[in-house]
């Protein structure tokens, strides 16, 4: 088994740990802050999970333990068979031995630093596992890595290809990209600029209307949430099998759409009803369901977005501690959970590498006691 492999399963174990219990903390914790703290708790959570287990301590001599775990060299049996009598490892010297004063020859040398193979049936399955896990996981990293390159290729192709028309709007420069069907509107900042995918329809509403749909769009270009959310889907190559990265990837949605409405709502021309009743306005407008992305979750967030900023769910007034309190929190519950955790998998790591090389050697010689000392690198 290859040792950078080990070391991979290893880092994938300990950040996912770390991100499912990062859902648990963020589902206690959200109702705790406004929309804008919970982004921000939300990708702390991601980029903890992702970084901390490389800044965790290894287990003493860790490395030194992995790299003494080599294969044997078994056509040189004739570099390690002439021992030393008056070495102390040493506990027999039998079998055709031809005895000197100084040295003892021998086919076979016993010493006190053996490794004994036993097998056993959980590393068995390991062994057996482990390389289909392998294709698995390479196969997911291609497939969700091909369909993101995909996307952000389509989404260029949509700012080249498509017409544009430059606005500047309380101060920042916006294209509109005309790319979309119906009253759907989205956002997109970078290649240095900021863009607004837009659509004939949308651009026929009233100029107030039209005025709300550009800061709501604006708030988003502001908190950078397009380059948040190229973050999620890159980080999805690693996390596809974690529930806990869907439901914070899906609260992080929320907390976008909850953010841009207040930033909506912080302009005092425009009040809570009208801006509910032009998002009402929008969704029926979408006569073809096809058009509309994701309608199930759309409808389900549109409704939540309409009971928060009406004031029908509870908005939290004030949080117990600020942000950056409840962030070192998480980090130091984080250190606590994943140092523990890093060291065990480690000593698993130079336990089933070990099984995993005497196998091997038994397979190769029939021998279950095998000498350390013999051991050579290839």
């Amino acid at each position: 088994m290859e040792l950078n492999y080990l070391l991979g399963i290893n880092y994938l174990l300990v950040s996912s740990l770390l991100l499912l219990l990062g859902g648990l903390i963020f589902a206690f914790l959200q109702h705790k802050m406004t929309a804008k703290q919970n982004k921000l708790i939300i990708n702390f959570l991601l980029v903890t999970a992702l970084f901390l287990p490389c800044c965790l301590p290894d287990i003493p001599n860790y490395m030194e333990g992995l790299n003494d775990a080599q294969t044997f060299d078994y056509h040189s049996y004739n570099q390690w068979n002439v021992v030393n009598i008056n070495d102390s490892s040493l506990v027999a010297c039998y079998e055709k031995s031809k005895n000197s004063r100084d040295f003892c020859q021998c086919e076979i040398v016993q010493k006190s630093n053996l490794w004994a193979y036993r097998p056993n049936w959980w590393r068995e399955g390991l062994i057996f596992i482990l390389p289909l896990l392998a294709w698995l996981i390479a196969g997911a990293f291609l497939f969700f890595g091909l369909k993101l390159f995909i996307q952000w290729l389509q989404i260029l192709w949509l700012i080249v290809s498509k017409k544009r028309q430059k606005i500047n709007f309380q101060g920042f420069d916006i294209w509109l990209v005309y790319a979309t069907e119906g009253y759907e509107a989205a956002c997109f900042n970078g290649l240095g600029a900021n863009y607004l995918f837009w659509s004939e329809n949308l651009a026929q509403l009233p100029q107030e209307e039209k005025e709300q749909i550009f800061v709501h769009e604006l708030a988003h270009l502001k908190d950078k949430d397009g380059w948040f959310l190229l973050l999620w889907q890159l980080v999805q190559l690693i996390f596809w099998a974690n529930p806990a990265y869907y439901y914070l990837k899906r609260k992080l949605a929320e907390a976008n759409e909850f953010a841009a409405d207040a930033a909506v709502l912080e302009q005092p021309v425009y009040t809570a009803k009208n801006y509910a009743r032009l998002l009402l306005k929008l969704k029926l407008a979408q006569i073809n369901p096809k058009s509309c992305l994701n309608l199930f979750f759309a409808k389900s967030l549109l409704h939540s977005r309409i009971s928060r900023m009406l004031g029908a769910d509870d908005k939290p007034s004030s949080t117990i501690y600020p942000v950056y309190a409840w962030g070192l929190m998480v980090l130091f519950l984080f250190w606590q959970v994943a140092k523990p955790t890093n060291a065990y998998l480690q000593s698993e790591n130079i336990a089933f590498y070990q099984y995993d090389i005497l196998k091997t050697a038994n397979q190769k010689t029939g021998l279950t006691h095998i000498c350390v000392d013999c051991i050579s690198k290839k």
